[in-house]
């Protein structure tokens, strides 16, 4: 599907899409997975401290852990669409559509939004991976979902006064988060594929 754009790209006052860094060439396909969530850790900082501070204000339940991630995560949804819909409205066969007269909506409605949509969907994958991080971090400092609701978060917090003596308290919700991480991480690459011909290509 044509004009996807990667999720980090981004856009500066001339309009054009710059991507935030340089795709590093690694052998074999498992260590991408892998590089995504090292890249999730470091990116999840500052997205938890916009998180913390809204929790402060909100209240520690399970609805308001849901608003918090939403308002953070609104911003970026709309500046990845906004990218996607500016890089294909450059694509030849929409500037071919508009050769032939068709007017704005039809171009946006038949053209334009249906191949902009597919990096979202990619983005939607991603981000849902950097909530689950974003939920259990707040459940384990104690500001995210309060008992009897379940948290791996909280089952960390828990579980930690006890890894001495039973130390599959932790191991098991640490490695439930990881799994799930890497599993919605898994699902994005793969959406990658599947919509982008160009990473195909590559």
């Amino acid at each position: 599907m044509p004009g996807l754009i990667p999720e980090s790209a981004i856009l500066d006052d001339d309009e054009q899409v710059l991507p935030l860094q340089a795709p590093v060439p690694l052998p074999g396909r498992g260590r991408q997975p892998l590089r995504r969530l090292r890249a999730d850790v470091v990116a999840i900082a500052g997205l938890l401290l916009l998180a913390i501070a809204l929790m402060t204000m909100l209240g520690g339940s399970l609805v308001n852990v849901a608003l918090a991630i939403a308002i953070i995560y609104v911003p970026i949804f709309a500046r990845v669409m906004r990218s996607s819909v500016l890089a294909v409205s450059t694509e030849q066969y929409v500037e071919a559509v508009r050769a032939v007269g068709a007017g704005h909506r039809r171009t946006i409605l038949r053209h334009v939004l249906p191949n902009s949509v597919s990096a979202t969907i990619v983005q939607t994958s991603l981000a849902i991976s950097d909530a689950i991080l974003i939920e259990a971090a707040l459940s384990y400092l104690g500001l995210g979902v309060t008992p009897p609701t379940p948290s791996l978060g909280a089952l960390l917090t828990e579980g930690q006064g006890f890894m001495t003596t039973q130390p599959w308290m932790v191991i098991f919700p640490g490695l439930a988060l990881t799994l799930g991480v890497l599993g919605f991480n898994l699902v994005g690459d793969s959406l990658r594929d599947l919509l982008d011909p160009h990473s195909r290509e590559g």
